[in-house]
């Protein structure tokens, strides 16, 4: 270390201008996505088929990086149809159909599938009833 440096307040000029640019962003944010949710009611899009979480399609109106981030967020949606913000950007969508991948592949690996499903149902249950003793009664160690 050569030298500390205490910190100090902003001035007023440059805080304001901080201020004035949050506030600016904020209001732009509000308004696209009072938009957004007008023209939500007749959205009619474009029709990008099935994407997938590692999809590394580059879609329409975005760039590569947007449209990476646009398919995680819609992967963490529960609605149908609704709206993602992108940094200045709001995009509407709608999820006209899903399916599993390999769909095939799961239905002849279904019995695996099950029988591990079921290995961590039992799992969980004996973490759950460890817990619940820990609860009830007192642990002593003895030597």
């Amino acid at each position: 270390m050569i030298k500390i440096i205490p910190s100090k307040p902003k001035t007023y000029e440059a805080a304001k201008l901080d201020a004035t640019e949050d506030f600016i962003n904020f209001e732009k944010a509000k308004l696209l996505e009072e938009k957004a949710k007008s023209q939500l009611a007749n959205f009619q899009g474009v029709d990008v088929g099935y994407l997938s979480r590692e999809s590394r399609a580059v879609l329409k109106g975005l760039n590569e990086q947007e449209s990476q981030d646009f398919i995680s967020q819609l992967f963490t949606k529960t609605k149908a149809k609704d709206y993602i913000f992108l940094q200045d950007k709001i995009i509407l969508y709608e999820i006209l159909d899903q399916r599993l991948k390999n769909s095939d592949i799961m239905a002849k690996n279904l019995d695996f599938l099950t029988q591990n499903g079921m290995q961590v149902k039992s799992r969980l249950v004996d973490v759950a009833f460890m817990e619940h003793l820990l609860k009830i009664y007192k642990i002593v160690k003895k030597i």
